[in-house]
């Protein structure tokens, strides 16, 4: 009954009940059934197969990482490319502003949002699109 999980289940309903026992407004007290949330770390750590994804991200750290400098070198490396294909054009000149508005670009358009707001108009652009 003293343990962590067994407080923090306590803290996250008691000012439900604390409010019909006393009959004051605990309404600043809800915030303590965010406290829920910790909930999950506990059940998660009984599961077998969060253990397995752990243990998988821990054996191949190294790879993940330099999985990562990649992405990003070439995120940055396309963005720069499409920067000096589509600033020249007239139209699209107020679109792609610069790097960092290229690069916006090309995060959306890779995790398929898709927003419209900015698109390629040269041959090269349309290429990397």
């Amino acid at each position: 009954m003293v343990s962590t999980g067994a407080i923090i289940d306590l803290l996250a309903f008691l000012p439900a009940y604390l409010h019909t026992i006393i009959g004051l407004d605990l309404r600043v007290l809800r915030i303590l059934r965010l406290l829920r949330f910790f909930r999950l770390f506990r059940s998660t750590a009984y599961m077998r197969s969060a253990q397995m994804i752990t243990n998988v991200f821990r054996k191949r750290i190294n790879e993940l990482a330099l999985s990562l400098v990649l992405v990003v070198f070439l995120i940055i490396l396309s963005s720069c490319i499409l920067y000096f294909a589509e600033h020249q054009h007239p139209e699209n000149q107020y679109k792609f502003t610069s790097i960092p508005a290229t690069i916006w670009w090309v995060v959306v358009t890779l995790t398929t949002t898709g927003y419209g707001d900015m698109y390629p108009m040269t041959q090269l652009g349309n290429l990397w699109q």
